[in-house]
């Protein structure tokens, strides 16, 4: 509902800022299209981190009754891959995230961080993981908590995450839109009135 009101409140005050005449074009459609994804996008971008967060707050949880744990895989520094052990309930163990993010660094030659807030709450052991595995704990409960949390631990920039991939994304699909149904709107106007 958020990134609905502030795209089609930004799509129709690009397209007046662009063309104050009211005789829009389709390059007018595609700019204000597409400037309407980037601010849209760019605005509800934390609330987009706090619901990623939720979502994966369960990695590493109890299986359902009955169900047996698959062998996981992670790639090793060399490019190999090594056995982490099982992985509980489909969701990634702590050893498999762990390897697989310092084999994301060996190999892009760039340091990858985890989140402070994931990384308390990964398993360091067996036992811990099967600690972990079998009394999940809930870090975040609810939209609020989780901005309030993810602010006090991680600071104003972890709302950023995946900023740049979102604009990328929306921008051009925003933009393909609004014009597709500005242009076929304007086509049937035509019609009818002819």
């Amino acid at each position: 509902m958020p990134y609905a009101l502030v795209m089609g409140a930004t799509n129709e005050w690009l397209r007046h800022r662009l063309r104050p005449d009211g005789h829009n074009t389709t390059t007018t459609y595609m700019l204000s299209g597409a400037g309407a994804g980037m601010i849209a996008a760019a605005v509800t971008n934390p609330l987009d981190v706090a619901k990623t967060r939720l979502q994966t707050q369960h990695w590493g949880e109890q299986p359902p009754a009955g169900a047996q744990p698959q062998a996981s895989a992670a790639p090793s520094a060399a490019g190999g891959v090594v056995n982490a052990g099982p992985v509980r309930g489909g969701g990634a163990s702590g050893a498999v995230l762990r390897a697989t993010v310092a084999a994301d660094s060996a190999t892009l030659g760039v340091p990858r961080k985890l989140s402070p807030t994931l990384v308390r709450h990964l398993p360091t052991s067996a036992s811990t993981e099967q600690a972990c595995c079998t009394q999940p704990k809930r870090m975040y409960t609810g939209l609020a908590q989780t901005l309030r949390l993810v602010h006090a631990e991680e600071g104003i920039w972890a709302f950023a995450r995946g900023l740049g991939p979102r604009v990328l994304y929306h921008a051009p699909s925003v933009a393909i839109s609004w014009t597709t149904y500005e242009t076929v709107k304007s086509a049937l106007i035509r019609i009818q009135a002819s």
